[in-house]
């Protein structure tokens, strides 16, 4: 269900555009509405499924993490927060997403999102979003794991790490997040470590570029 998108040999991001688009048109109003609460409300609009790769090669290589910027036939385009939010339709105000903390008010939280030894699995949410038609406070935490680790912060690893249950443990507190903020700083972070090969893969939403 993932496109790998080959940046250079030996360079690979895993997105789920595809996955995200079915997920989005099969869910029902109540789930719709609990994605709006969340934040995520622009993805229910998503119509792009595949990630043209040769583009996502020239942009990563064209885009400079220390401004923030993208060049484009002589054309400086500055990425930000609020074109996040215009681009993808994620909240771009309030709180900054958490990594960190206590779960001593949540103690079943690993066993609800899926972890196993010590990740969660992203195929395990893809599986839960496709067959269930709640839109409890569990759908609430899968559908923005889901769209964390496939789309808005993805690596080359097909999981999670668990540091992002901080980000989804609150649920009445998701709809306050940054969500294009960490978009960012995830994408910002992953071609920066690339450029200076502390890393073999730019990672992030590399399809924030594409859609700039």
């Amino acid at each position: 269900m993932f496109t790998l998108i080959t940046l250079q040999s030996k360079m690979q991001v895993r997105i789920s555009l595809k996955a995200i688009f079915d997920i989005v048109n099969r869910c029902n109003e109540a789930q719709k509405q609990a994605v709006i609460d969340i934040g995520f409300g622009g993805l229910l609009g998503l119509k792009c499924t595949r990630i043209d790769h040769n583009m996502c090669q020239w942009l990563v290589q064209n885009f400079d993490p220390d401004t923030c910027s993208l060049t484009v036939h002589g054309r400086h385009l500055r990425l930000t927060c609020e074109e996040v939010h215009v681009l993808l339709g994620i909240r771009s105000e309030g709180n900054d997403v958490q990594f960190t903390g206590s779960i001593d008010a949540y103690p079943n939280i690993y066993e609800e999102v899926g972890a196993v030894k010590g990740i969660i699995p992203l195929n395990q949410l893809r599986v839960y979003l496709t067959e269930s038609d709640g839109a409890d406070d569990e759908f609430r935490r899968k559908f923005a794991l889901y769209v964390l680790g496939a789309m808005l912060c993805p690596t080359t690893m097909t999981a999670l790490s668990l540091s992002f249950v901080h980000a989804v443990k609150d649920v009445t507190g998701m709809g306050a997040c940054n969500w294009a903020k960490v978009t960012l700083q995830f994408l910002v972070k992953g071609v920066r470590k690339y450029k200076m090969k502390l890393q073999r893969q730019a990672t992030g939403c590399v399809f924030l570029l594409m859609v700039t």
